[in-house]
């Protein structure tokens, strides 16, 4: 006949621990009464899962990839680690010897709640003395002896439990503040605050009254003797005391010279096109501040004369902007063409008076923004091109002109060309456009020459009117320029 053997498991973290404790103490029965040896995991082991690195290491939910037992578990079911360093062992014991495995009758233990009793009678006795504790110590006492009531009359309750309910109280009824302690207490405390009292801001009579009455608690909180009558008083002298202080009239601080620079302050400020943001931020910063430390009432000088240093130094240290860099001029061009057509302006008897007098005109502006030190680059070309314009609208004069044969009497000659002044007559300085341009802008309007008067003057009055418009804007410009500096 093979042998019966029935295993209790080990300890579960997943089951309440009294349930476990009171289905142990059925199952040790049964196995009693039939005779059935026990292999005992629960009682022989430390294998309690209610340790979290056990409940990891010694028990699985479900199978690993290899088809066994894990880890990780919630604590119920043992892997194989589990198995062999606990189950096995004991279950192996108890299959050679399974006689001395079945348990004996176990006799429930006594518990004695004798002291228990003992020592809630005396705490509600404690509890029951309002005019000897305070009313927080003795709520705390009354707590811990509702706890401990529950537990006495708890017939499961273990000894343990028991023990520990005794323990609570005692500790509660340590606890007890005695209200002539408390009452001290709060009379020392009150001294502490009286005596921080400021003499420069309480008058000389109230201030030897608190002092009088300061001195005459200290006495009685010296006094071992002293009931809590006499602290009662005492603490209601000094508070008197202390409520009749009377403060001294500060004459009100001068405010002017912080609201001034308050409003410098803010001004700056603004001036986002000279300073760096940085330095503006901060500014920003430190007005928010004083105007928000500067709103409360019953500043002294000191604190105020303060404010107005801080906003000063914080005014100072703001940060210009970099100036610009101006922009490389490139004037050469303007300088040759200047020089260029001043050769030209000497030639008076070659060219007409209304010619000549556009280009000095020029020349003279030109001049002008040459030597302007914040003329632009582009100020600098439109120059160029107005000299230009006015070199090229330069007129022959009718008196240096060659004369016209009659009609009849013309030879071989180029007729279309009649204006054409001959290099013997004329000695046109070399310009950009050239001679050449020019005379050929006379030949090409040969067929629209007007019968009246000589073509001639249509140019001129033409090119005239837009000479003389850029040199008048430019003189215009020179001028509002100049007056800005």
């Amino acid at each position: 006949m093979r042998e019966l053997v029935y295993t209790a498991v080990h300890k579960l973290g997943s089951r309440d621990n009294d349930v476990q404790e009171k289905l142990r103490a059925i199952e040790l029965a049964i196995c009693r009464k039939y005779g059935v040896a026990v292999a005992d995991v629960y009682g022989q082991t430390d294998l309690d899962t209610n340790d979290v690195n056990k409940k990891n290491d010694y028990t699985f939910d479900s199978l690993g990839a290899n088809g066994l037992p894990g880890n990780n578990g919630s604590g119920t079911h043992p892997n194989l680690k589990a198995i062999e360093e606990f189950y096995v062992p004991v279950v192996t014991e108890a299959l050679k010897d399974p006689a001395s495995h079945i348990p004996e009758v176990e006799v429930p233990p006594t518990v004695d709640k004798t002291v228990l009793e003992t020592k809630l009678n005396e705490a509600k006795a404690e509890a029951a003395k309002v005019d000897v504790y305070t009313e927080n110590s003795i709520a705390k006492l009354n707590k811990v002896i509702q706890d401990a009531e529950a537990v006495f009359h708890d017939e499961n309750a273990k000894q343990d439990q028991v023990n520990a309910q005794i323990s609570a109280l005692e500790e509660a009824m340590e606890a007890l503040v005695l209200l002539i302690d408390e009452a001290k207490e709060n009379l020392a405390a009150l001294i502490a605050q009286a005596e921080a009292a400021k003499e420069d801001v309480y008058t000389a009579e109230s201030l030897a009254e608190l002092q009088q009455a300061i001195e005459t608690a200290q006495r009685v909180l010296d006094d071992m003797t002293a009931g809590q009558e006499a602290i009662d008083e005492q603490t209601e002298l000094v508070n008197t005391a202390l409520k009749n202080l009377v403060k001294q009239e500060i004459p009100s601080a001068d405010r002017t010279a912080l609201d001034a620079k308050l409003n410098e302050a803010r001004v700056e400020a603004e001036k986002t096109d000279i300073y760096t943001a940085d330095s503006i931020a901060y500014l920003n910063q430190v007005i928010a501040e004083v105007e928000n430390t500067a709103a409360a009432e019953n500043l002294t000088q000191e604190q105020i004369d303060g404010l107005t240093v801080k906003l000063e130094e914080a005014i100072k240290a703001l940060a210009r902007l970099p100036k610009p860099t101006p922009d490389v001029i490139d004037r050469s061009g303007l300088s040759e063409k200047i020089s260029e057509a001043e050769k030209l302006s000497v030639s008076e008897n070659i060219y007409t008076e209304e010619s000549m007098e556009i280009l000095k005109q020029a020349i003279n502006a030109a001049k002008d923004i040459y030597a302007y030190p914040n003329a632009s680059q582009e100020d600098i070309d439109a120059q160029v091109s107005a000299l230009q314009a006015a070199i090229d609208s330069l007129e022959i004069a009718d008196s240096v002109k060659p004369e016209t044969p009659d009609e009849g009497e013309q030879g071989t000659g180029d007729s279309e060309n009649p204006e054409e002044k001959p290099d013997s007559v004329i000695q046109q300085p070399e310009n950009s456009s050239g001679n050449e341009d020019h005379d050929s802008t006379i030949n090409t309007n040969k067929g629209n020459t007007p019968k009246t008067g000589d073509r001639t003057n249509v140019k001129v009055l033409a090119v005239t009117g837009g000479i003389a418009l850029v040199v008048i804007l430019s003189t215009v410009v020179i001028m509002l320029r100049k007056k800005r500096r």
